[in-house]
């Protein structure tokens, strides 16, 4: 049977190695760190947001070899993006804290 994350990832433009990395990520955050669920959904909704913009400006599927190689410019392009989107600032600075986090798990 599968989890709630594992079931919305099936929607996410990614390959089957970086949805097991994001799934991972997302038990990491839950158990080691003890991120309540709000913040566990935030997180997860803040990475589903960043991946359909890379899938979006790559015109594929989203690897973590893509994650990966992607400039910095695409970064800058997703965060005005959620700027014009008139997002509060708070809800950006959770996004950008939520990619890095993954980032940083990967480490």
């Amino acid at each position: 049977q599968k989890t709630e994350p594992e079931t919305q990832l099936q929607v996410l433009p990614v390959d089957k190695p970086l949805a097991k990395l994001i799934i991972r990520w997302l038990e990491h955050l839950a158990t080691l760190k003890r991120y309540s669920p709000h913040t566990l959904t935030a997180y997860r909704q803040d990475m589903a947001e960043f991946l359909r913009f890379v899938s979006e400006q790559q015109a594929g599927e989203v690897s973590l070899e893509m994650l990966k190689e992607l400039p910095l410019a695409d970064y800058r392009s997703w965060l005005m993006q959620r700027r014009n989107k008139m997002l509060v600032a708070s809800s950006n600075a959770r996004a950008v804290s939520s990619v890095r986090s993954f980032f940083r798990m990967l480490k």
